[in-house]
């Protein structure tokens, strides 16, 4: 698996990141591509959106959610994929708008944040998950949106892209935030 031409921009009112995913093994993936939340749904191109510790990075995932800080949640919450056969690509596009506000599976990206602390990431990562065909555990076609798989594995393996923006990226830091 390759991550193909990775490309941030910070541009007015929105942060818009784009790249391909090549499947250059042997057997079919499933490339996580749309997040999904406990409470609202699938938000077909986003990505769940949280800070560092030290609230430098800005991490853009389509992996598995973390869990929420001191609550039960009787399922894990993570993106829906997509099926990609071998020796062919597979569009990624994420468009957040700026300020972003952090979220992951178990809050909601409809929240603006207002209220919340404003800070700034000087880096941005974006992180994509996928699961090979032999390693899937689980693999059931999702209703809503069509063409797309709630899968799980026991190894979501993981590409990558770390960014450096021409500018701060400005974030609404949520201010109860999940165990990384």
């Amino acid at each position: 698996m390759t991550l193909l031409d990775p490309i941030l921009t910070v541009i007015d009112a929105e942060l818009h990141f784009t790249a391909r995913v090549r499947n250059t093994g042997r057997e079919p993936v499933y490339v996580y591509t749309i997040p999904n939340t406990a409470a609202s749904g699938s938000r077909p191109g986003t990505a769940y959106a949280l800070l560092t510790d030290d609230d430098t990075e800005l991490r853009l995932t389509l992996l598995p959610s973390p869990l929420p800080p001191d609550v039960s949640v009787p399922y894990r919450v993570q993106p829906f994929a997509t099926r990609l056969e071998p020796r062919t690509e597979l569009p990624i596009d994420i468009r957040l708008p700026v300020p972003v506000v952090e979220w992951y599976g178990y809050s909601t990206s409809d929240y603006t944040g207002d209220e919340w602390e404003a800070v700034s990431a000087y880096m941005v990562t974006v992180s994509i998950g996928y699961v090979r065909e032999p390693e899937a555990l689980f693999v059931q076609e999702v209703d809503e949106p069509n063409g797309v798989w709630d899968v799980g594995g026991e190894m979501i393996r993981e590409l990558a892209a770390r960014l450096v923006p021409d500018q701060r990226v400005p974030v609404r830091k949520m201010p109860i935030r999940p165990a990384r």
